[in-house]
């Protein structure tokens, strides 16, 4: 005999390893498809693979002779095999493509399961030549990838309705509805006052819109609501009105800014008796003054004391955020009252790196604007103003001479030398005062063409104060020192 040729039971034989090397492959890629958190992409990237190997396996497995008991020929039998894993692959790529993470318990479950063991029993009808057991999965996987595709909308309702935040919505709706259609029920007779009980910021935003629109359906409401704000609901009166103040004549306006002066000043009294106010009511003070501010430069100008005021309490109240809007206005409002008089020296503190930025520009403008400005601010250079003079000076610091430029370090270093001792004794400096070192110092370094040398001990006396009294921000910005004070000496 021929050392190539191989007898039919050989034959058979290499069939039969064939197609089991096909079927532990096709396994493997069946459990690679369990988990559910495939797209529909990697599906198809191994669902196709799938199939294609499962139909080698059972072409092989058919030509083996071992599916012979099935009682037809093996060509009749290798297109049942393949019909049958396109059953399977369709079904189970349908139960796959429907995700079981929004479905109700134990559906999950079902979804894995069906995934998982179509294809086992399928397999495994064929392995133990069970016509039934291939026969029953291979119509059952369509079948249940229909079922769980049709059903997946309603499933996926019951879980949306089951789930807290669903529930809380309804309660929410439910709560509104009732909410409004009490406020529809109260009569036009009853005045505005029941009205405002409704009236709240933030949540129950429907209620409140509604509300807003019966008062504002109310003939004069404007004045009607005015003649409350000396009352018990004065505040929610304030927040309704100043919510349309393109409404609101002059005399109303007025009267508004009154109230918010009045509440202010009684609620910081209460305040430091050890009341505590509502952050709700905090808000609606803020939004009614930034609406009455909002309105015009001159409102704001005339009505400071009140935004000073309304400030100073939100900030005492420790409102989170939201605030520095009012305090802007202060602040400008403070600058703009001083008189040209009055000279550079009292718009120093509105010139700082701390200010708004606004405020800041309109200063610096400000103090250009006087005569020999940059001759005034170096004489300053030696006294209590040195540091905000300093900061000034940073800005047009292409526009001054080198010998100007030293003064202005030497000023720097003087400062920051004073307030390292000032930190030895307990005494550390504002953190304006240090953001302002960091601010001036970067700029003065580049521009100075002297020795640095000679000015390291300067720098190494910023860098001290920054660490100790700034935060990690302003540290960070003075981070461009450290290399150079460690090369000191080399």
């Amino acid at each position: 005999m021929n050392g190539w040729e191989t007898s039919p039971s050989q034959r058979t034989n290499h069939l039969h390893t064939t197609a089991i090397v096909f079927f532990v492959l096709a396994a493997l890629l069946s459990a690679a498809l369990v988990p559910n958190n495939w797209n529909l992409a990697q599906l198809l990237a191994i669902s196709i693979p799938r199939a294609a190997v499962l139909a080698v396996a059972l072409l092989f497995w058919v030509w083996s002779g071992k599916l012979d008991n099935w009682g037809f020929s093996r060509f009749a039998l290798s297109i049942a095999v393949l019909v049958g894993v396109a059953s399977l692959a369709a079904g189970c790529l349908m139960i796959q493509m429907t995700r079981d993470d929004n479905v109700p318990a134990p559906m999950p479950m079902v979804y894995l399961a069906a995934a998982a063991l179509l294809p086992v029993c399928f397999m495994a009808g064929a392995l133990l030549a069970s016509r039934t057991t291939f026969l029953i999965a291979s119509a059952l996987a369509p079948i249940a990838g229909i079922v769980i595709s049709m059903t997946w909308t309603p499933l996926n309702a019951i879980y949306l309705a089951r789930l807290p935040e669903t529930k809380a919505h309804l309660e929410y709706q439910e709560m509104t509805a009732r909410k409004i259609a009490e406020i529809n029920a109260i009569p036009a007779a009853a005045g505005l006052e029941p009205l405002l009980g409704f009236i709240f910021y933030g949540e129950h935003f429907e209620v409140s819109r509604r509300a807003q629109e019966r008062i504002e359906e109310s003939p004069d409401w404007t004045v009607r609501l005015a003649t409350l704000l000396d009352g018990e609901h004065r505040l929610k009166a304030l927040y309704v009105l100043t919510r349309r103040m393109d409404q609101l004549p002059d005399p109303v306006v007025e009267r508004c800014w009154a109230a918010s002066d009045s509440i202010a000043k009684e609620e910081s009294a209460k305040l430091k008796k050890g009341a505590s106010p509502k952050e709700s009511e905090e808000r609606m003070l803020l939004e009614s003054v930034i609406n009455l501010g909002g309105k015009s430069d001159a409102g704001r100008v005339r009505h400071w004391n009140v935004l000073a005021a309304v400030s100073e309490y939100l900030r005492d109240a420790k409102i989170p955020s939201g605030n520095s809007q009012v305090d802007d206005w202060v602040r400008r409002t403070q600058m703009e009252r001083i008189p040209e008089s009055a000279g550079i020296v009292p718009l120093l503190e509105f010139a700082g790196p701390n200010e708004a930025w606004r405020l800041r520009q309109l200063t610096l403008a400000r103090i250009a604007k006087t005569p020999d400005s940059t001759t005034k601010l170096m004489k300053l250079l030696d006294g209590p103003n040195r540091v905000n003079a300093v900061v000034v000076l940073a800005e047009r610091v292409d526009e001054l001479s080198p010998d100007q430029r030293e003064l202005c370090w030497r000023a720097l270093a003087e400062a920051a030398k004073d307030m390292a001792v000032a930190i030895e004794q307990g005494k550390p400096p504002a953190a304006n005062d240090t953001r302002k070192l960091t601010a001036s110092a970067g700029v003065f370094w580049a521009k100075l063409n002297s020795d640095p040398a000679t000015r390291l001990a300067g720098l190494a006396a910023i860098r001290i104060v920054v660490r100790a009294s700034a935060d990690e921000h302003q540290i960070a910005a003075l981070a461009w020192a450290d290399p150079i004070l460690a090369n000191k000496g080399k």
